[in-house]
């Protein structure tokens, strides 16, 4: 009879055979755990819960009960909206608007550190503002901002 951990490294993954969506599913595969994990936070708490391989009988079978359980936690804690008082203005680009505030902000990391510069609309104008964001942004990713 052989380990149940080694039939099932060796059998093609479930999630290759998988069509669904797996985002906030996660592989767990080691000698302590061998199962699937849901991470999500929605609504400022962190939710998390495994499904172990043994328990539900398979790979197959645990994948599909945390795929039901993310599904369920998305139905009861729906992603918040988006806030109206910033936008971003495209994936990653490190600037954003604030309308609250009233200004463009810039930021960046640097030495593992977030680092953040704003630029008041009222000061400087709209345009300026942005452009001066942009500038700050771009010498703060090359390592040469003050």
């Amino acid at each position: 009879m052989s380990d149940s951990r080694q039939d099932t490294a060796s059998r093609p993954g479930a999630k290759d055979q998988f069509d669904g969506d797996l985002t906030n599913v996660y592989r767990v595969h080691h000698d302590k755990a061998n199962g699937w994990e849901v991470r999500m936070r929605r609504q400022g708490a962190t939710h998390s819960k495994f499904f172990s391989v043994k328990r539900f009988g398979g790979v197959e079978e645990a994948l599909d009960a945390a795929v039901r359980y993310r599904d369920q936690l998305r139905k009861l804690a729906p992603r918040k909206a988006p806030s109206a008082n910033s936008v971003r203005l495209g994936r990653n680009d490190g600037i954003t608007y604030s309308e609250r505030l009233g200004c463009w902000i810039a930021q960046w990391m640097q030495c593992g550190k977030r680092k953040t510069r704003k630029f008041s609309v009222r000061k400087y104008g709209h345009i300026r503002a942005e452009q001066m964001a942009r500038k700050a942004r771009m010498l703060g990713v090359a390592g040469l901002a003050e």
